[in-house]
């Protein structure tokens, strides 16, 4: 009789034990693994933003250069380019190409110049080239040439600043620099995005605390102990994928900026491309040089303006240079007219001859 009492009342705690524990198991996973609430999430998001209203006045102006060494593997590229149904309009890769970019880059509030030359590995004509964006007043220009003759215009595009390939800081690749910049950072990402995002939880990366934030499938990581700078995007899983990832840090002026970052894409479980960016020189000043975001094309250059809504293309020539083509075509038809007038002079003398 009492062994059996003891047996119930073992069994009992037993159930009780597996109880507490799946409780326990349950509440740190629903706390932990499956998020936050609404409001702990729209909190974290808020301090985020408030990282990023803290840094620097977004009027002083920001003098950057940049370097980035891109190794492209050219069967991952073949391959990315083939599945995609390019293979008859991309030159396919013999080799691996190893190429070199430099840039200037300036920033005052919502203004952008970014100058950049690319070697003449990082095109498969093998020309040098050099592409100017310039961001200002709700309007984007890029200027491209290419840096040796070859006979073509230089070229120029002009687009309203809202289109999404109109600002260089759009561009993932400098988003390490951008969340150094705030509130470019923020107004780039947080504010677009607000209702989309998720925040997901602390993650340890490179020694550093840092906050997870799912946006439109991809996962941003910000260490706040450092303002809130971006230390990692990566996107989910699939068939193409990329990682960015922050190496290197720099201080400057009491901002974090990043020193060496790297962007790796795949294709297929395969690395289609490497590129490591260093940020060489970070200047704060007071103000930018008068000028620097005016972008003045040089003559002959194709423009193409898409601002009113539809493609307007011309040749850009200075007013000297128009009045230059008025004297010459003044000059060409005063030469005309005297040509004629003397023929005509010459066959009325001949028709005068005859009759007498």
């Amino acid at each position: 009789m009492f062994a059996m009492n003891d047996r119930t009342s073992s069994s009992t705690q037993g159930w009780w034990l597996v109880f507490a524990i799946t409780l326990a198991w349950w509440i740190a996973f629903s706390d932990g693994c499956f998020g936050l609430d609404e409001a702990s999430e729209k909190t974290v998001l808020e301090s985020l933003r408030s990282d990023w209203e803290r840094k620097a006045d977004p009027s002083f102006c920001y003098q950057m250069k940049l370097r980035m060494n891109l190794i492209e593997y050219a069967a991952a590229k073949n391959k990315m380019t083939d599945d995609a149904g390019f293979a008859d309009r991309v030159q396919r890769r013999t080799q691996d190409r190893v190429s070199e970019m430099t840039a200037d880059l300036i920033v005052r509030g919502s203004s952008v110049r970014f100058a950049c030359r690319y070697d003449a590995q990082s095109h498969d004509d093998h020309v040098p080239k050099e592409d100017i964006t310039v961001v200002r007043d709700g309007r984007s220009t890029n200027y491209h040439r290419k840096l040796s003759p070859t006979g073509q215009f230089p070229q120029a595009v002009v687009k309203k600043e809202t289109d999404i390939t109109s600002n260089p800081l759009q561009g993932m690749t400098l988003y390490p620099i951008v969340f150094s910049l705030s509130p470019i950072g923020r107004n780039l990402l947080i504010d677009q995005h607000f209702s989309e995002a998720k925040y997901l939880g602390v993650k340890r990366l490179l020694g550093r605390d840092c906050s997870e934030v799912f946006i439109q499938s991809n996962h941003f990581y910000f260490d706040r102990a450092r303002g809130g700078v971006l230390q990692r995007i990566s996107s989910d899983p699939g068939e193409m994928t990329f990682d960015i990832t922050v190496n290197e840090w720099q201080e400057v002026n009491d901002s974090w900026f990043p020193k060496v970052w790297i962007y790796t894409l795949t294709y297929a479980g395969q690395t289609v491309s490497v590129s490591t960016f260093h940020l060489e020189q970070v200047e704060l000043k007071d103000d930018c040089s008068p000028g620097i975001f005016d972008i003045d094309l040089p003559d002959g250059t194709l423009v193409t303006d898409s601002t009113s809504g539809q493609d307007i293309s011309y040749l850009k020539r200075r007013s000297g240079s128009r009045v230059a083509w008025l004297i010459a075509l003044g000059t060409l038809a005063t030469v005309i007219l005297i040509v004629v007038l003397r023929y005509q002079n010459r066959l009325r003398r001949i028709r005068l001859a005859g009759r007498g």
